[in-house]
């Protein structure tokens, strides 16, 4: 058993919290009992999610997506329609809901984009920030040897267990790899300024492919939700071990 707020100081400084400024709310979104012996994460808030975490009498639900954002929603300081209808549910469950977004992509341990590199078998791995920004979020790593691009596709594939979508641009073999989970591919520039022959990213732009041809660099795309299972996955676990705790990963699969 934890409590709620020594598992929330615990999380924030294992994932270094305060150094990102980001656009949702990083830590507790909705506050419940104060007692957690179980917990049930997953990437994204939707009703049958929490109606998943309540059959697993969860007494805290961690997401990398949470359901209160700084921008990128209609209206933030409304609690109405969908919104109200999630929060709703999470009252009445009196369950806790924490979310973790860039530091659940950039950190070194728990990152989505380190444990996928891990998970391919990258090598020489660095976190670096993207242009423009001081957080660090992009993995680059290189593989042992070279690989034609259509076997290292087949590898990414086996490892991630998916069919990602794959655009040869180049004719360069893959060996130097950058990951920006999610929607990254606009990271495209920093791949190519760190030399790298792919990027692998969940969803892709339609502007950024003519971009990517242009800079050399092939892409990769696993699927938004595919990507980003992986860092509140195994943050979950950790948060087992450490507190003994019962934990559940709630797979709700999406393809985009």
């Amino acid at each position: 058993m934890v409590r709620r707020n020594e598992l929330q100081a615990y999380i924030a400084e294992l994932l270094n919290v305060s150094q990102y400024d980001d656009y949702t709310v990083n830590g507790l979104q909705v506050e419940g009992r104060d007692e957690i012996n179980r917990i049930a994460t997953g990437v994204s808030p939707s009703q049958r999610m929490f109606a998943a975490a309540d059959r697993k009498k969860a007494d805290a639900i961690f997401l990398h997506h949470g359901i209160f954002w700084k921008r990128g929603t209609p209206h933030p300081f409304v609690l109405t329609g969908i919104l109200k209808s999630r929060v709703a549910q999470l009252i009445k469950s009196d369950v806790n809901l924490f979310a973790y977004h860039l530091p659940l992509d950039g950190d070194s341990n728990f990152g989505n984009n380190a444990l996928i590199a891990r998970a391919i078998g990258l090598a020489g791995l660095k976190i670096i920030p993207e242009t423009g920004s001081r957080y660090p979020l992009i993995a680059i790593g290189s593989l042992p040897d070279s690989m034609p691009f259509e076997n290292f596709c087949k590898h990414v594939d086996a490892a991630l267990g998916t069919k990602g979508t794959m655009l040869k641009l180049t004719t360069k073999p893959v060996q130097t790899v950058a990951i920006v989970t999610g929607a990254g591919s606009d990271c495209w520039f920093d791949a190519a300024s760190n030399c790298a022959d792919i990027l692998i990213t969940g969803e892709i732009g339609e502007s950024n492919v003519r971009e990517a041809e242009e800079a050399g660099v092939h892409l990769y795309a696993g699927g938004h939700y595919n990507t980003e299972k992986w860092g509140v996955r195994a943050l979950g676990e950790h948060l087992a071990e450490k507190f003994n705790l019962e934990a559940h990963f709630i797979d709700i699969p999406n393809p985009i």
